[in-house]
C-alpha cells in the first residue's frame, strides 16, 4: 500500500476528529449592523392616575398619619393633625366619614393604650394593611400614649365636607408626652 498524498489546503474541518485541530485566536469583532426598520405602534396603556383628578371609583389611598406632642398640664388636652390627600376624593368627607381603629396597638414600653369610640364594623383592616368601605376613611392606629377619645372629622367645620382631606384628633390628660402613629386607606365609592 502506498502513502496517499495530501494537497495543500484540501482537507476541511469535518475531515478531522475534535480535538485534532489547534484553536486559533479569535478575530476582531465585525462591524456593526445596519438599522433595522422600526417596528408597528403599540397599542394605547391605559391612563395613568392625576393628582389634578378624584380617586376613582373603587380604588383605594394609603397613607401615614400622627403627630407628636407635649402637654403642659393635668387638665384636658385637645390635640390634632389634619391629613391632606394625595388625589381629592369624589365627594366630599364630613365627620361622619372618618373612623379610628386601635385594636391593633402595640405598647413599646410603659405607655397608655389609646381610646376610641368613633369606630367603624368596616374598618377591619390593619396598621400593616389598611382598608377602608367605600365613601370612608379608617385609620389604624400602632402606636401612641396618652392618646384617649381618638376620632376622625372633616377638615371643614360643622356640616361641611372636604374632598381634600380630614383630622385625626385626640385628648390627653397629664403632664407630657402625647402621641398618635397611624395609617389610613380611604376608597372611593
Amino acid at each position: 500500500m502506498g502513502t496517499r498524498q495530501v494537497i495543500n489546503h484540501s482537507l476541511l474541518k469535518k475531515d478531522f476528529k475534535n480535538g485534532q485541530l489547534p484553536r486559533g485566536k479569535r478575530g476582531p469583532r465585525g462591524l456593526t449592523g445596519p438599522r433595522g426598520p422600526q417596528g408597528p405602534k403599540g397599542d394605547t396603556g391605559p391612563p395613568g392616575l392625576s393628582a389634578l383628578q378624584p380617586v376613582l371609583h373603587g380604588k383605594t389611598l394609603r397613607g401615614a398619619i400622627g403627630a407628636d406632642y407635649h402637654a403642659f398640664d393635668n387638665t384636658a388636652s385637645d390635640f390634632g393633625v389634619d391629613m391632606t390627600m394625595p388625589m381629592s376624593a369624589p365627594v366630599g368627607l364630613s365627620d361622619d366619614d372618618v373612623f379610628v381603629n386601635v385594636l391593633h396597638w402595640q405598647n413599646a414600653g410603659g405607655q397608655t393604650a389609646p381610646t376610641t369610640t368613633d369606630t367603624n364594623p368596616g374598618c377591619t383592616g390593619t396598621p400593616e394593611n389598611p382598608t377602608a368601605p367605600p365613601g370612608k376613611v379608617c385609620i389604624y392606629v400602632s402606636g401612641a400614649d396618652h392618646a384617649f377619645n381618638l376620632a376622625g372629622y372633616s377638615v371643614l367645620f360643622g356640616t361641611w365636607a372636604s374632598k381634600y382631606g380630614f383630622k385625626l384628633k385626640w385628648d390627653a390628660s397629664q403632664v407630657g408626652d402625647t402621641f398618635v402613629d397611624a395609617t389610613w386607606a380611604y376608597t372611593a365609592p
